[in-house]
């Protein structure tokens, strides 16, 4: 039979073993929440730049189309195209 002293001793280090375990275990936990928080911080910034660059992607084109009707009406006016060609490029 193993002493009393040494059971004691036993326990203790089981005891001690099993806090330390907790508290990694409520340490990993913090971590784990404080990921998952931040992931839903980056993906809600995604998500709002997403809407900004459809916005974008909009103006591009509207820019677009507009530099091209400028070009024409320069073309029109110095008689580099007809207003059949013009109308034809719109």
């Amino acid at each position: 039979m193993l002493g009393s002293d040494y059971l004691a001793l036993v326990y203790n280090y089981c005891h001690e073993l099993l806090l330390a375990t907790s508290d990694t275990i409520a340490t990993v936990t913090h971590f784990d929440s404080f990921l998952l928080d931040q992931c839903l911080c980056i993906r809600s910034r995604l998500e709002s730049l997403n809407g900004g660059l459809d916005l974008l992607r909009t103006a591009f084109v509207e820019i677009s189309r507009l530099a091209v009707e400028v070009i024409l009406r320069f073309d029109l006016v110095k008689g580099l195209r007809t207003p059949s060609e013009m109308a034809s490029r719109m």
